[in-house]
């Protein structure tokens, strides 16, 4: 179940350029998409969708219901339930993170697999990852995780933060 702010209005959470088209995703709204800002205009997928990435032939959707990919912005395939926030493009494969206490998928396509890895569970809003290079992300919530994806060792950098609600490595 997903809990969501009724309250506040429908507004734009990320933005991507796929197959030469904007797209933008709207928390509780539908996916938006033109030639230019100018020409947004809804699409029939509807969701709370929080974080875009186009990669090659697929444009993959997080969301507060699952993680979705579509090769033609008419059919919206789920590859996984959960409440889904960050998404990182490693070159060869995709990280995905979702609310819960092993919060790491990575994948391809229609093809993803669950990290055994567990760490703090982000909150609502959370985008806790963050590319180093296409082995090696950082994972921030209630501590700073730097983790190698290939061997699947974490190292914790700082602990007991206040819940992060984005990181972002910018120079490395």
């Amino acid at each position: 179940m997903c809990i969501r702010d009724r309250n506040s209005k429908a507004h734009i959470t990320d933005f991507a350029v796929y197959k030469n088209k904007i797209i933008a995703s709207v928390e509780d709204g539908h996916l938006l998409v033109g030639d230019e800002l100018s020409s947004l205009k809804p699409i029939k997928f509807f969701a709370d969708s929080h974080n875009l990435l186009s990669k090659g032939n697929y444009l993959y959707i997080t969301t507060a219901d699952g993680l979705y990919v579509t090769q033609d912005l008419e059919n919206f395939h789920v590859i996984e339930k959960g409440y889904f926030h960050g998404i990182e493009d490693l070159g060869e494969l995709i990280l995905a993170q979702v609310r819960s206490k092993r919060p790491l998928f990575l994948g391809k396509e229609y093809k993803w697999e669950r990290l055994n890895l567990e760490l703090p569970s982000p909150t609502f809003g959370v985008t806790a990852i963050s590319k180093i290079d296409n082995e090696n992300i950082v994972y921030s919530t209630s501590s700073l995780v730097e983790i190698n994806l290939k061997k699947l060792e974490a190292k914790t950098l700082i602990k007991n933060l206040p819940m992060t609600r984005r990181v972002k490595v910018v120079d490395h």
